[in-house]
């Protein structure tokens, strides 16, 4: 048979790469019928979209998946520092109450209001 006259392929195949995610070794394992949530999911696709070819999009989507992850680790770690300099500022002003609560504030303690004082209250050395 001639290179013009091939036949049509009837037969794929698929196979999990080391590198794949845990998750798609998972998603097969609880398919009752492989070759049909295959054809599913090419229905799906087609139907959404179109029958380009896509097989460089999964590099693609785990690329921009890494990068997710990535960007969503350093916004928790800068929430988990602004958490944690929140903490540190509101336990920082709970010790300041706790030691302005214990220090005697002699401004409204004492009233310095003359006109209620009588001569006798008067230290000599102040008269």
């Amino acid at each position: 048979m001639s290179d013009t006259q091939k036949k049509k392929r009837n037969v794929y195949s698929f196979a999990l790469k080391k590198t794949d995610s845990p998750i798609i070794k998972e998603f097969i394992e609880n398919q009752t019928n492989f070759s049909e949530t295959v054809r599913y999911l090419i229905y799906k696709y087609v139907s959404e979209n179109n029958t380009d070819d896509i097989s460089y999009k999964f590099n693609e989507l785990l690329f921009s998946n890494a990068i997710s992850l990535n960007s969503n680790k350093n916004e928790n770690n800068n929430i988990n520092s602004i958490n944690t300099n929140v903490t540190q500022s509101v336990t920082s002003v709970d010790s300041k109450k706790n030691n302005e609560s214990n220090t005697p504030k002699y401004d409204d303690e004492i009233s310095c209001d003359t006109e209620s004082l009588i001569d006798e209250d008067i230290p000599d050395c102040y008269k």
